[in-house]
């Protein structure tokens, strides 16, 4: 089980009004695109759940969920709010991303955190994981530009990075291609190893093969 994304806001203020907070969701989700985001109005899940919310606990051994602002969960120690201050979340829907854990898509969780930067007063930025006692940290500029920095070398895709699993012939590559470079990341596998699924990071083209290879059908 991976480790997914979470972000925190700091606002040093009582806890806005549900409509406030709607209105920074929908604009969050809005300029960001609401696919980055885990919300819901499905009864099954429970309460409506926005891009933003209050941040919440758990009381009674873990059944009550409370979501006042006060105190912000994590596999840690709990985060509690100050006098006069409030602690949101933001529901991201993605991997973490990190120095040795280059998963997440990070650009993507850097352009949150500017836009709360510039439509939240009073905000401050915290980021971490869900799990795997990754522990939430203020996320200043400072930060972000490292991670970007990160990301961009030649680290940043190291999750991605060619591991063909298995010995097996290769597609041919296309005229986006390396010379010499035949890299595909193999994304699935069966059949005793004859089914084998490939991806290039460069063109986005997939394959998949039946017969360990030797022969090839792209995916549309």
């Amino acid at each position: 089980m991976g480790i997914d994304a979470q972000i925190m806001i700091r606002i040093q203020q009582e806890a806005p009004s549900n409509d406030q907070l709607l209105r920074w969701s929908w604009d969050l989700a809005n300029c960001i695109g609401p696919e980055n985001f885990f919300t819901h109005t499905d009864p099954k899940w429970g309460e409506p759940q926005s891009a933003i919310t209050l941040a919440h606990h758990w009381e009674e051994n873990g059944s009550v969920e409370i979501r006042d602002g006060h105190i912000f969960t994590q596999d840690g120690p709990y985060i509690e709010a100050q006098p006069g201050e409030t602690l949101l979340e933001v529901h991201l829907a993605g991997r973490y991303y990190g120095v040795g854990y280059e998963r997440g898509p990070i650009l993507t969780f850097i352009a949150i955190a500017d836009w709360i930067d510039a439509n939240i007063p009073t905000a401050e930025v915290w980021y971490g994981g869900d799990s795997s006692g990754v522990l939430m940290e203020p996320f200043p500029q400072s930060e972000r530009l490292a991670l970007q920095a990160h990301f961009f070398g030649p680290h940043g895709q190291d999750y991605r990075k060619f591991d063909p699993r298995g010995t097996f012939p290769t597609p041919p590559p296309c005229a986006l291609c390396v010379p010499n470079e035949n890299r595909f990341d193999r994304y699935g596998w069966g059949g005793g190893d004859q089914y084998v699924a490939v991806h290039c990071g460069g063109c986005g083209k997939r394959f998949v093969s039946q017969n360990g290879g030797e022969t090839w059908d792209e995916e549309n």
